[in-house]
């Protein structure tokens, strides 16, 4: 059997051990919500992208993954004036695009890795799925925006734009 001392000096370890192990815990708690919340902020601002085309700049939405790619702009049954949808290759490739489930007209513009427009298909009905539009040179960015604004924006071929 403890002392009245002892016993009192094994409980202040205890609560003391206790405190510890709940600041731990807590830090390691705190720590993982920020980390959290920090990701998901670079996450959420990395899905989207300002173009800067020569007479209107477009909040492009970005399409990075191959979900992402296939499902596109889908099922929508429009999109704002100044938005858009950005898919991004990583490398040149030479791809095709479709209006399968597509419910609004759109203009595709195909970028090289420099960002200069290499093709345009302006002007895509959603009556046009099955046929696909691909472009005649590798293309690392292709840019979907509503039908009629990359002529209003200046997006022709030979056009550098950023983001």
């Amino acid at each position: 059997m403890l002392n009245s001392a002892t016993a009192k000096t094994v409980s202040a370890l205890k609560i003391s051990s206790i405190t510890t192990r709940h600041k731990i815990a807590l830090g390691i708690v705190i720590a993982l919500v920020c980390s959290y919340v920090a990701v998901n902020f670079v996450l959420a601002s990395s899905h989207y992208k300002t173009l800067h085309a020569p007479h209107a700049n477009y909040r492009l939405k970005v399409a990075n993954t191959p979900a992402q790619r296939m499902e596109g702009l889908s099922a929508r049954t429009s999109m704002a004036t100044h938005d858009g949808m950005l898919f991004d290759f990583n490398t040149p490739v030479k791809s095709c695009f479709w209006m399968r489930d597509m419910l609004f007209p759109l203009d595709i513009i195909w970028l090289d890795s420099g960002r200069r427009v290499v093709h345009v298909q302006p002007g895509l009905s959603p009556k046009t799925y099955p046929k696909t539009y691909c472009t005649p040179v590798a293309a690392q960015y292709v840019v979907e925006l509503n039908a009629g604004q990359a002529q209003s924006a200046g997006l022709n071929v030979g056009v550098v734009v950023g983001f």
